[in-house]
């Protein structure tokens, strides 16, 4: 069985074309979608996916907040920061919040795939 993947990102047309890019070029399979932070949290409790890809501004809680809160429900569950934002303190942070990649929009599905290559990798 694939991996089951929650994307999580506040932009409607962001979450629609990770879907697409993940569905159209890996055997991943999304299991749903969140718009902010609580909702991200709710639907990783219900879901129970594999992975989630966050992005770090979001309404309600950051994607650092939401990842703490996610690896205290779901401990084994593996997380990719997607985000416009990045450099070296953004990585030490996400580290410290448990997720397991970091990936730029900058760089888009090359950055993602990477990013979801290195958290599957991971020891959870």
């Amino acid at each position: 069985m694939s991996p089951r993947i929650l994307i999580v990102d506040a932009n409607a047309r962001m979450r629609r074309t990770i879907r697409q890019v993940v569905e159209d070029n890996t055997d991943l399979q999304i299991c749903g979608e969140g718009t902010d932070g609580q909702d991200a949290i709710k639907k990783a409790e219900q879901l129970k996916p594999d992975l989630v890809i966050l992005d770090l501004t979001m309404p309600k809680m950051n994607g650092l907040q939401v990842a703490r809160a996610i690896k205290k429900l779901l401990p084994k569950v593996r997380l990719v920061l997607f985000s416009l934002e990045e450099n070296q303190f953004i990585r030490n942070a996400a580290k410290a919040a448990g997720i397991s990649a970091v990936a730029s929009k900058r760089d888009g599905s090359r950055s993602l795939f990477q990013g979801l290559r290195t958290a599957l990798q991971s020891a959870a």
